[in-house]
């Protein structure tokens, strides 16, 4: 199992975040909702979920110092 690096994970659940609130105030601009789902789609790779919002979970419990928690789903599956 590949551990992410936390910067990593913390950019991506920045740039999440912030797609989020513009996305929010934005949402009759092109591009708003693409952008949204395309950092939510990062931040789902890189913690092993399939959801924006269970991603998000792990990836705040990951930059916490909760490896176990924010990791264990990718160890209970097997892999």
């Amino acid at each position: 199992m590949l551990i992410p690096n936390k910067a990593d994970v913390a950019r991506a659940l920045m740039e999440y975040r912030k797609s989020v609130w513009l996305f929010q105030r934005n949402s009759g601009e092109p591009g708003a909702l693409a952008r949204m789902d395309s950092d939510g789609y990062t931040l789902c790779v890189l913690m092993g979920e399939r959801q924006v919002d269970q991603a998000v979970a792990a990836a705040e419990a990951y930059l916490h110092d909760e490896p176990n928690r924010a990791l264990s789903r990718s160890t209970d599956s097997g892999a």
